[in-house]
Protein backbone atom coordinates (compact mmCIF):
# COMPACT_ATOMS: atom_id res chain seq x y z
CA UNK A 1 0.00 0.00 0.00
CA UNK A 2 1.18 3.29 -0.78
CA UNK A 3 -0.12 6.79 1.29
CA UNK A 4 0.51 10.06 -1.38
CA UNK A 5 0.77 13.11 0.66
CA UNK A 6 0.67 16.35 -1.08
CA UNK A 7 1.42 19.96 0.56
CA UNK A 8 1.45 22.56 -1.15
CA UNK A 9 2.75 25.99 0.02
CA UNK A 10 2.20 29.16 -2.10
CA UNK A 11 3.20 27.44 -5.14
CA UNK A 12 5.86 25.32 -4.17
CA UNK A 13 4.89 21.33 -4.20
CA UNK A 14 7.02 18.34 -2.53
CA UNK A 15 5.07 15.31 -2.60
CA UNK A 16 6.26 12.73 0.19
CA UNK A 17 5.29 8.91 -0.37
CA UNK A 18 5.07 6.91 2.54
CA UNK A 19 6.05 3.10 2.28
CA UNK A 20 3.96 0.66 4.28
CA UNK A 21 6.63 -1.40 5.19
CA UNK A 22 8.89 1.97 6.04
CA UNK A 23 6.52 2.24 9.16
CA UNK A 24 7.49 1.00 12.00
CA UNK A 25 6.84 1.54 16.26
CA UNK A 26 9.99 1.93 18.19
CA UNK A 27 10.33 1.09 21.64
CA UNK A 28 12.45 3.26 23.11
CA UNK A 29 14.83 1.19 25.38
CA UNK A 30 16.06 4.10 27.59
CA UNK A 31 14.22 5.98 29.87
CA UNK A 32 12.92 9.07 28.99
CA UNK A 33 14.52 12.38 30.47
CA UNK A 34 13.00 15.90 31.21
CA UNK A 35 15.13 18.71 31.56
CA UNK A 36 14.24 22.40 32.84
CA UNK A 37 16.09 24.82 31.87
CA UNK A 38 15.92 27.24 34.29
CA UNK A 39 17.53 31.21 33.72
CA UNK A 40 18.54 31.10 37.02
CA UNK A 41 21.99 28.94 38.24
CA UNK A 42 20.80 25.60 39.44
CA UNK A 43 21.78 24.78 43.28
CA UNK A 44 20.17 21.21 42.83
CA UNK A 45 20.13 17.90 40.22
CA UNK A 46 18.90 14.74 40.45
CA UNK A 47 16.43 11.87 39.54
CA UNK A 48 12.48 11.49 40.13
CA UNK A 49 9.76 9.34 39.30
CA UNK A 50 6.26 10.13 38.39
CA UNK A 51 3.63 7.46 37.62
CA UNK A 52 6.47 5.45 37.27
CA UNK A 53 8.89 6.96 34.40
CA UNK A 54 12.07 8.28 35.70
CA UNK A 55 13.00 12.14 35.08
CA UNK A 56 16.47 14.15 34.89
CA UNK A 57 15.92 17.46 37.19
CA UNK A 58 17.83 20.69 37.64
CA UNK A 59 16.02 23.65 40.08
CA UNK A 60 17.44 26.19 42.14
CA UNK A 61 15.05 25.03 44.73
CA UNK A 62 12.68 28.00 45.23
CA UNK A 63 8.74 27.12 45.10
CA UNK A 64 8.10 28.10 41.78
CA UNK A 65 11.09 25.91 40.57
CA UNK A 66 9.82 22.87 42.52
CA UNK A 67 6.08 23.32 40.89
CA UNK A 68 7.81 23.15 37.61
CA UNK A 69 9.39 19.89 37.79
CA UNK A 70 5.99 18.44 40.01
CA UNK A 71 3.91 19.68 36.95
CA UNK A 72 6.00 17.68 34.53
CA UNK A 73 3.54 14.96 32.41
CA UNK A 74 5.06 14.34 28.70
CA UNK A 75 6.51 10.99 29.01
CA UNK A 76 6.11 9.69 25.51
CA UNK A 77 7.18 5.89 25.19
CA UNK A 78 7.30 5.12 21.61
CA UNK A 79 8.64 7.23 18.29
CA UNK A 80 7.05 6.28 15.03
CA UNK A 81 9.56 6.62 12.10
CA UNK A 82 7.77 6.95 8.67
CA UNK A 83 10.15 7.10 5.00
CA UNK A 84 8.05 10.32 3.93
CA UNK A 85 10.49 10.16 0.33
CA UNK A 86 13.04 8.05 -0.99
CA UNK A 87 16.36 9.55 -1.93
CA UNK A 88 20.68 8.89 -1.66
CA UNK A 89 21.39 9.09 1.36
CA UNK A 90 20.94 7.40 4.98
CA UNK A 91 18.20 4.18 4.69
CA UNK A 92 15.37 3.54 6.96
CA UNK A 93 17.41 1.14 9.02
CA UNK A 94 20.22 3.62 9.61
CA UNK A 95 17.88 6.70 10.98
CA UNK A 96 15.91 4.19 12.92
CA UNK A 97 19.12 2.40 14.46
CA UNK A 98 20.11 6.08 15.23
CA UNK A 99 16.57 7.12 17.34
CA UNK A 100 17.21 3.74 19.15
CA UNK A 101 20.48 4.19 20.63
CA UNK A 102 20.62 8.10 20.93
CA UNK A 103 18.91 9.13 24.71
CA UNK A 104 15.66 11.24 24.78
CA UNK A 105 15.92 14.36 26.27
CA UNK A 106 13.54 16.90 26.54
CA UNK A 107 13.55 20.65 27.11
CA UNK A 108 11.03 23.08 27.49
CA UNK A 109 10.74 24.64 24.81
CA UNK A 110 10.18 28.03 25.95
CA UNK A 111 13.05 28.20 27.36
CA UNK A 112 15.41 26.43 25.33
CA UNK A 113 17.22 28.47 22.42
CA UNK A 114 17.53 26.73 18.79
CA UNK A 115 20.42 25.68 16.61
CA UNK A 116 20.61 26.22 13.01
CA UNK A 117 19.29 23.38 10.85
CA UNK A 118 22.53 21.75 9.97
CA UNK A 119 23.98 18.59 10.18
CA UNK A 120 27.46 19.12 11.32
CA UNK A 121 26.67 19.76 15.23
CA UNK A 122 26.67 16.99 17.53
CA UNK A 123 25.47 18.17 20.48
CA UNK A 124 21.46 17.68 21.46
CA UNK A 125 18.96 20.89 20.49
CA UNK A 126 16.49 21.68 18.95
CA UNK A 127 16.37 23.05 15.33
CA UNK A 128 14.83 25.15 12.86
CA UNK A 129 16.00 26.76 9.86
CA UNK A 130 17.95 30.06 10.66
CA UNK A 131 18.25 28.57 14.48
CA UNK A 132 17.12 31.25 16.94
CA UNK A 133 18.54 34.04 14.63
CA UNK A 134 15.86 32.37 11.78
CA UNK A 135 13.00 33.05 13.87
CA UNK A 136 13.28 36.12 14.70
CA UNK A 137 14.20 37.25 11.42
CA UNK A 138 10.65 35.70 10.31
CA UNK A 139 8.90 37.92 13.10
CA UNK A 140 10.84 40.66 11.74
CA UNK A 141 9.58 40.11 8.02
CA UNK A 142 5.90 39.37 9.47
CA UNK A 143 5.50 42.39 11.40
CA UNK A 144 6.82 44.67 8.82
CA UNK A 145 4.30 43.55 6.10
CA UNK A 146 1.70 43.41 8.38
CA UNK A 147 2.18 46.69 9.43
CA UNK A 148 2.89 48.24 6.61
CA UNK A 149 5.64 50.59 7.91
CA UNK A 150 9.70 49.19 6.69
CA UNK A 151 12.12 48.46 8.93
CA UNK A 152 15.25 49.99 9.50
CA UNK A 153 18.64 49.76 10.88
CA UNK A 154 17.99 51.44 13.71
CA UNK A 155 14.46 49.90 14.72
CA UNK A 156 16.12 46.45 14.05
CA UNK A 157 18.90 46.71 16.29
CA UNK A 158 15.95 48.15 19.40
CA UNK A 159 13.96 44.82 18.57
CA UNK A 160 16.30 43.15 18.97
CA UNK A 161 17.74 44.47 22.00
CA UNK A 162 14.20 44.68 23.46
CA UNK A 163 13.92 41.12 22.86
CA UNK A 164 16.84 39.65 24.60
CA UNK A 165 16.31 41.96 27.76
CA UNK A 166 12.52 40.07 28.00
CA UNK A 167 13.39 36.54 26.66
CA UNK A 168 13.00 33.35 28.18
CA UNK A 169 15.79 31.26 27.33
CA UNK A 170 19.34 31.90 28.45
CA UNK A 171 21.28 32.43 25.23
CA UNK A 172 20.69 33.46 21.44
CA UNK A 173 21.45 31.43 18.75
CA UNK A 174 23.06 32.25 15.30
CA UNK A 175 25.35 30.31 13.17
CA UNK A 176 28.32 30.81 11.12
CA UNK A 177 31.36 28.19 9.88
CA UNK A 178 34.52 28.06 8.76
CA UNK A 179 34.24 28.19 5.22
CA UNK A 180 32.46 31.38 5.30
CA UNK A 181 35.06 32.75 7.53
CA UNK A 182 37.86 31.97 5.25
CA UNK A 183 36.18 33.83 2.66
CA UNK A 184 35.92 36.61 4.56
CA UNK A 185 39.79 36.61 4.95
CA UNK A 186 40.42 36.07 1.57
CA UNK A 187 37.92 39.28 0.91
CA UNK A 188 39.65 41.85 3.07
CA UNK A 189 43.32 40.37 3.19
CA UNK A 190 43.29 39.80 6.35
CA UNK A 191 44.20 36.67 8.40
CA UNK A 192 42.76 35.23 11.72
CA UNK A 193 39.70 37.29 12.11
CA UNK A 194 37.90 36.29 15.65
CA UNK A 195 34.24 37.51 14.86
CA UNK A 196 33.48 37.36 18.49
CA UNK A 197 35.55 40.19 19.26
CA UNK A 198 37.66 41.56 16.33
CA UNK A 199 40.26 44.04 16.58
CA UNK A 200 38.72 47.39 16.54
CA UNK A 201 40.72 48.62 13.99
CA UNK A 202 38.88 45.78 11.52
CA UNK A 203 35.45 46.09 12.57
CA UNK A 204 34.48 48.74 9.81
CA UNK A 205 35.85 46.46 7.16
CA UNK A 206 34.24 43.19 8.70
CA UNK A 207 31.40 45.10 8.57
CA UNK A 208 31.08 45.97 5.10
CA UNK A 209 31.46 42.56 3.83
CA UNK A 210 29.82 40.07 6.62
CA UNK A 211 25.77 40.23 4.72
CA UNK A 212 27.58 39.19 1.74
CA UNK A 213 25.67 35.71 0.77
CA UNK A 214 29.58 34.22 0.48
CA UNK A 215 30.02 35.42 4.12
CA UNK A 216 27.17 34.08 5.90
CA UNK A 217 27.74 30.63 7.50
CA UNK A 218 24.25 29.35 7.94
CA UNK A 219 22.34 28.38 4.90
CA UNK A 220 19.07 28.93 5.25
CA UNK A 221 19.96 32.94 6.11
CA UNK A 222 22.15 32.44 3.22
CA UNK A 223 19.51 30.93 0.89
CA UNK A 224 17.43 34.48 1.79
CA UNK A 225 19.90 36.59 0.98
CA UNK A 226 21.06 34.97 -2.53
CA UNK A 227 17.59 34.61 -3.61
CA UNK A 228 15.22 36.75 -2.34
CA UNK A 229 12.95 36.69 -4.56
CA UNK A 230 12.19 32.43 -4.07
CA UNK A 231 11.01 33.91 -0.54
CA UNK A 232 9.20 36.64 -1.37
CA UNK A 233 10.90 39.10 0.99
CA UNK A 234 12.45 42.18 0.95
CA UNK A 235 16.70 41.07 1.80
CA UNK A 236 17.56 44.09 3.33
CA UNK A 237 15.83 42.87 6.70
CA UNK A 238 18.09 40.26 6.52
CA UNK A 239 21.09 42.30 6.46
CA UNK A 240 19.64 44.80 9.14
CA UNK A 241 19.23 41.76 11.83
CA UNK A 242 22.93 40.49 10.87
CA UNK A 243 23.99 43.91 11.28
CA UNK A 244 22.44 43.93 14.66
CA UNK A 245 23.32 40.71 15.92
CA UNK A 246 27.17 41.61 15.36
CA UNK A 247 26.88 45.27 16.92
CA UNK A 248 25.57 43.78 19.55
CA UNK A 249 27.84 41.06 20.17
CA UNK A 250 31.02 43.73 19.87
CA UNK A 251 29.27 46.13 21.90
CA UNK A 252 30.65 44.36 25.44
CA UNK A 253 27.92 45.08 27.29
CA UNK A 254 25.28 43.22 29.32
CA UNK A 255 22.86 42.09 25.23
CA UNK A 256 26.35 40.46 24.53
CA UNK A 257 26.43 37.83 26.90
CA UNK A 258 23.33 36.68 25.94
CA UNK A 259 24.74 35.99 22.58
CA UNK A 260 25.91 32.54 21.21
CA UNK A 261 27.78 32.88 17.79
CA UNK A 262 27.94 29.20 16.85
CA UNK A 263 31.05 28.32 14.17
CA UNK A 264 30.55 25.10 12.39
CA UNK A 265 33.63 23.11 11.00
CA UNK A 266 33.96 20.88 8.23
CA UNK A 267 31.81 20.18 4.94
CA UNK A 268 28.47 19.72 4.86
CA UNK A 269 27.49 15.48 3.95
CA UNK A 270 24.04 15.39 5.52
CA UNK A 271 22.78 12.03 4.43
CA UNK A 272 19.05 12.62 5.25
CA UNK A 273 16.04 15.04 6.66
CA UNK A 274 13.81 14.22 9.29
CA UNK A 275 11.03 16.19 10.85
CA UNK A 276 10.20 16.05 14.60
CA UNK A 277 6.69 16.09 15.33
CA UNK A 278 6.12 16.12 19.60
CA UNK A 279 3.08 14.56 20.80
CA UNK A 280 -0.20 16.05 22.05
CA UNK A 281 0.48 16.00 25.24
CA UNK A 282 4.60 17.83 24.25
CA UNK A 283 2.91 20.49 23.01
CA UNK A 284 0.50 21.32 25.77
CA UNK A 285 3.56 21.39 27.73
CA UNK A 286 5.51 23.06 25.77
CA UNK A 287 8.24 20.52 25.73
CA UNK A 288 10.07 18.66 22.71
CA UNK A 289 13.27 16.33 22.43
CA UNK A 290 16.53 17.35 21.69
CA UNK A 291 18.35 15.51 18.73
CA UNK A 292 21.73 15.12 17.90
CA UNK A 293 22.47 15.74 13.78
CA UNK A 294 25.46 13.86 13.98
CA UNK A 295 26.10 11.50 16.74
CA UNK A 296 29.94 11.26 16.13
CA UNK A 297 32.54 12.56 14.46
CA UNK A 298 32.15 13.89 9.91
CA UNK A 299 32.54 10.47 8.69
CA UNK A 300 29.13 9.57 11.49
CA UNK A 301 25.43 9.83 10.26
CA UNK A 302 25.13 13.67 9.59
CA UNK A 303 20.89 15.04 9.22
CA UNK A 304 19.18 17.63 8.58
CA UNK A 305 16.73 18.29 11.71
CA UNK A 306 13.66 20.38 12.09
CA UNK A 307 11.69 20.36 14.99
CA UNK A 308 8.01 21.74 13.56
CA UNK A 309 6.02 21.70 16.35
CA UNK A 310 8.56 23.24 18.50
CA UNK A 311 9.19 26.24 15.65
CA UNK A 312 5.87 26.87 16.55
CA UNK A 313 5.90 27.53 19.69
CA UNK A 314 9.18 29.65 19.50
CA UNK A 315 6.85 31.61 17.06
CA UNK A 316 4.45 32.41 19.45
CA UNK A 317 6.24 33.66 22.07
CA UNK A 318 7.83 36.30 19.29
CA UNK A 319 4.35 36.86 18.27
CA UNK A 320 3.42 37.97 21.81
CA UNK A 321 6.14 40.05 21.89
CA UNK A 322 6.06 41.64 18.73
CA UNK A 323 2.09 42.45 19.45
CA UNK A 324 2.95 43.50 22.88
CA UNK A 325 6.18 45.18 23.27
CA UNK A 326 6.42 46.47 19.50
CA UNK A 327 2.58 47.19 18.04
CA UNK A 328 1.83 47.74 21.33
CA UNK A 329 -1.87 46.37 20.98
CA UNK A 330 -2.71 47.60 17.32
CA UNK A 331 -5.89 46.92 16.69
CA UNK A 332 -4.79 44.80 13.17
CA UNK A 333 -1.75 43.51 15.12
CA UNK A 334 -2.68 40.93 17.39
CA UNK A 335 -0.67 38.30 18.38
CA UNK A 336 -2.73 35.27 16.84
CA UNK A 337 -2.88 37.23 13.56
CA UNK A 338 1.23 37.22 13.41
CA UNK A 339 1.66 34.09 14.60
CA UNK A 340 -0.61 32.73 12.05
CA UNK A 341 1.36 34.66 9.31
CA UNK A 342 4.46 33.22 10.33
CA UNK A 343 3.76 29.70 10.65
CA UNK A 344 2.52 30.24 7.33
CA UNK A 345 5.41 31.92 5.78
CA UNK A 346 7.63 29.43 8.04
CA UNK A 347 6.34 26.35 6.32
CA UNK A 348 7.01 28.32 3.19
CA UNK A 349 10.39 29.47 3.95
CA UNK A 350 11.29 25.72 5.05
CA UNK A 351 10.08 24.52 1.79
CA UNK A 352 12.26 26.73 -0.22
CA UNK A 353 15.24 26.11 1.62
CA UNK A 354 14.89 22.05 1.97
CA UNK A 355 13.80 22.28 -2.13
CA UNK A 356 17.78 23.48 -2.55
CA UNK A 357 19.84 21.39 0.48
CA UNK A 358 17.78 18.77 0.83
CA UNK A 359 16.46 17.99 -2.79
CA UNK A 360 17.95 14.47 -3.02
CA UNK A 361 18.02 13.49 0.63
CA UNK A 362 15.33 10.79 1.57
CA UNK A 363 12.62 12.54 3.78
CA UNK A 364 11.96 10.83 7.35
CA UNK A 365 8.98 12.12 9.80
CA UNK A 366 9.89 11.03 13.75
CA UNK A 367 7.07 11.39 15.78
CA UNK A 368 6.61 11.03 19.64
CA UNK A 369 3.84 9.31 21.13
Amino acid sequence: MIRLESRVIMGWQWVFVSFSFALATLQLDQANQFEVTEAQSSTFTGNMEVSGTAYSVSCDCNPQAVQEAENIRCAPTRLILTQDREGQGASYDQVSAKFTSDPLTYVRVTRSSFMCMDGRTNQPRLYTPGGDAGEFILALLVYEDISGTLLTQQTVEQYFRQYLDCMDQEEFVMCTDDQSLSHMQRELSIEGIDLENPQTRYEDQIRGVFTEPDNVGDMHLRMMLRYPDMYAIRPEVIQYFITAYYNTLWAGDTYSTYLNLVQLAGAHNETGFVEVRSSDSCNLEQAAPVMQARSGGPSTLSLLVNHLDASSIRRAQLAQFFAERVARFRDNITAETLLNRMNHHGLFFLDVTGSYVARALPFYTATLV
